[in-house]
């Protein structure tokens, strides 16, 4: 009876087991937060480093996990698949595109300056290009109005014709 006093009773066991299974999962989502803090850290930097590169954007990082860094709708920054590595991302209609990945953080600026400037370039032509070139002007064959013009009057006659049975009946 005194062995079955000195140890510990399944209830005991079962509490021990909870209370180490909580301990591990704090620290494994403590491990986490820092991982996601360090993460927003480098994209604020890296925004600020845009910020005086491209200074046009607006920018923002939603308090989302993973962080991310918006440049636009459709283009993106994630430290991703490290937490060392930003990943630049455009979204387009054939799904997601991985543009450039890399540790550099200067690579980075480059590349999304050069991004942007081509942006600018394609706006500034779209806003410029005279009305005319994004209009089609559809024209018409003399042979297609001509049968047109022949439709419309056979069908003409032929409810001439249905109306003048349907009278005399």
């Amino acid at each position: 009876m005194a062995s079955a006093e000195s140890s510990p009773s399944r209830a005991d066991q079962w509490i021990e087991a909870l209370s180490a299974a909580r301990a591990r999962e704090t620290a494994h989502f403590e491990a986490r937060a820092r991982v996601n803090d360090a993460k927003r850290l480098r994209l604020q930097v890296l925004k600020e480093e845009l910020s005086a590169a491209v200074p046009p954007l607006d920018m923002t990082i939603p308090s989302t996990e993973p962080p991310y860094l918006w440049l636009d709708l459709v283009t993106s920054v994630v430290m991703e698949p490290e937490p060392g590595t930003y990943r630049l991302i455009e979204d387009g209609d054939s799904g997601r595109i991985v543009v450039l990945e890399t540790a550099d953080r200067s690579a980075m600026v480059d590349q999304i300056r050069q991004l942007m400037a081509h942006r600018a370039i394609a706006q500034e032509r779209r806003i410029l290009a005279p009305a005319w070139t994004s209009q089609t002007i559809e024209r018409y064959t003399a042979y297609a109005l001509i049968v047109a013009w022949l439709t419309g009057f056979g069908v003409a006659a032929l409810i001439f014709v249905a109306i003048g049975i349907y009278l005399k009946t």
